[in-house]
């Protein structure tokens, strides 16, 4: 699929794309993270790549990269400034209109970029764009799927509750989020949570229905302390996305229900109640949650009480009887 280089999407001169990928001791999967870039079907893209204090292979590993190619820039960090800090640096000397995030041990698939890109040109107030994605272990074995919501009023409805966007899947116009002041600092863990949901207020967003990114899940990836931040951070984007979308704060038990969702870990009682939320939250907005968004959130509840709940999976497909089947066979048999 052919890219119209004739639309103002960036100037020759520029790069249409500038890929930002953080690294800090990524070494075990930055070979497979960066040839994934390199295999992309578009290639009209620059790479800023921040090592971030790195103490394995990896500033030997970019460097090599870099070598072989002027589209690799390296910027490399003598001490540890933490993700968001890195993000932030490289953005700011990224050249491409667009930014493409690709994290150091995920893979983007070859026609990520295309699919991207094409939508872009079809729909060019868009500010961020997302795709599903595949959720691989340590060695690069499928164990699972990622469904993020697809249109503006589904991400509407998922702000308030979880991340609508996978951050090694977006793609973002960089002076929209430039103007913004970039990432917000006082975020270490979730700060793509927070920037996404800051952008969707005021701009298109969307995410594509293909599964284009490979997300590895390690669960070494974050100590207890890191993920117990991780969910005062959101817990922190989820108050204010609440107050934006319903135009009210959650009351405590909601505020519960809510932060049990996102760790899932609700019981079969608390499921219920937090069905009989999203009802209040349909009569007082008067708009129904969209049927593939309900789908997907059985099914993510059916396995939160630790063992699967016919229940769940049984309105899910009632909410959405295509997506549900879909999803149990990519699940569980495959593509």
């Amino acid at each position: 699929m052919d890219v119209d280089r004739t639309k103002p999407l960036a100037t020759m001169n520029e790069p249409c794309i500038s890929v930002l990928m953080p690294v800090y001791n990524a070494a075990r999967h930055l070979d497979t993270a960066i040839a994934s870039v390199f295999a992309q079907e578009f290639s009209d893209w620059e790479m800023v790549a921040v090592d971030d204090g790195s103490t394995d292979a990896s500033p030997e590993i970019l460097t090599r990269w870099a070598a072989r190619d002027s589209r690799i820039r390296v910027l490399c960090n003598s001490s540890n400034k933490g993700q968001t800090a890195c993000l932030n640096q490289g953005l700011s000397v990224c050249r491409g209109a667009w930014v493409a995030r690709q994290d150091a041990d995920d893979l983007s698939h070859p026609e990520r970029f295309t699919n991207q890109m094409c939508y872009l040109e079809s729909y060019s107030n868009t500010a961020l764009l997302g795709t599903q994605g595949l959720l691989i272990d340590d060695r690069g074995a499928r164990i699972g799927i990622l469904d993020v919501p697809r249109d503006a009023t589904s991400i509407a409805w998922c702000a308030p509750f979880l991340n609508p966007f996978l951050h090694t899947a977006v793609m973002f116009r960089r002076d929209v989020v430039v103007s913004t002041g970039g990432y917000d600092e006082s975020f270490r863990i979730a700060q793509d949570y927070e920037l996404w949901t800051r952008l969707a207020a005021d701009h298109a967003t969307a995410n594509l229905s293909g599964h284009l990114v490979s997300y590895r899940h390690a669960e070494t990836s974050l100590s207890k302390t890191g993920r117990e931040l991780a969910f005062e951070e959101s817990d922190r984007v989820s108050n204010r996305e609440v107050a934006r979308r319903f135009r009210r704060l959650w009351r405590t038990e909601e505020k519960e229900l809510v932060a049990g969702f996102r760790r899932g870990v609700l019981d079969a009682s608390e499921q219920k109640r937090f069905w009989k939320l999203i009802a209040a939250l349909e009569v007082e907005t008067g708009e129904p949650m969209p049927r593939r968004l309900r789908a997907a959130w059985h099914l993510r509840l059916a396995g939160s009480s630790g063992r699967v709940s016919a229940a769940e999976v049984f309105a899910a497909f009632q909410a959405d009887t295509v997506f549900a089947a879909r999803w149990l066979i990519r699940r569980f048999a495959g593509f």
